[in-house]
């Protein structure tokens, strides 16, 4: 059987194509309607029991939520900017939540793995220095820019599902992967907390990350 350590570095490629995807087509708090649309899609082919929108986002807990002339001024660009119809209306108005579940059908814990979504409501440089802008792949979206990893984290996120569903025969008790919008601003935690699909594993293990990167381990990079 393929080793873990050959398939996550066979994601490789997958996981630069999304982060920069992702990176190109940055959303912030609440409007991430194209990404989440992005995200469900990969999801559902991995064949995760998925829950979606108002199902895991409480209306009234939102914080910090766009007015409606700008939910749907993003909705509308999401569109055009390639959002999948097939999942786009279960995300309108700003209810930009996904959670993924795989259950073994094996006793075992439940477990929470959370990625944000969401850009920062910052402009991207546009100069040939700064290398998103030189490759292609800067934001799109003016005053929108991930500038925080969240692109990163997502891809990560899909990565360890694919890892998961590759694994899966090995594994034990039920997994979440938790997709949340709007955590810039400590916005968007509190709405998908009191949604009851996924209070059972806060109680358990929930396995955190972030991207960070110093200026020294910056200059390390490889182009």
């Amino acid at each position: 059987m393929e080793s873990l350590n050959q398939f996550v570095n066979s994601l490789a490629p997958k996981l630069s194509h999304w982060r920069r995807d992702f990176h190109h087509y940055a959303e912030s708090g609440w409007v991430e309607f194209r990404t989440a649309t992005l995200v469900a899609e990969e999801l559902q082919q991995l064949g995760y029991s998925l829950a979606l929108g108002r199902e895991v986002v409480n209306e009234s807990s939102r914080m910090g939520l766009p007015d409606e002339l700008t939910l749907q001024r993003e909705f509308e660009r999401a569109r055009q900017q390639g959002a999948l119809a097939q999942w786009i209306a279960v995300f309108e108005g700003g209810f930009t939540g996904i959670v993924a579940t795989l259950d073994t059908g094996r006793p075992g814990p439940v477990m929470a793995f959370r990625v944000d979504m969401d850009a920062l409501d910052l402009s991207e440089e546009q100069d040939v220095s700064h290398r998103p802008y030189r490759d292609g792949f800067a934001s799109c979206n003016a005053g929108m820019m991930h500038a925080c990893g969240h692109d990163g984290h997502t891809a990560i996120g899909l990565g360890l599902a694919h890892t998961l569903k590759q694994f899966e025969s090995g594994l034990h008790g039920v997994i979440k992967l938790i997709f949340q919008p709007a955590e810039e601003g400590t916005r968007g935690a509190r709405a998908q907390n009191q949604k009851t699909v996924t209070m059972p594993c806060w109680r358990q293990h929930k396995p955190l990350l972030h991207c960070m990167q110093s200026p020294r381990t910056a200059k390390e990079l490889p182009e």
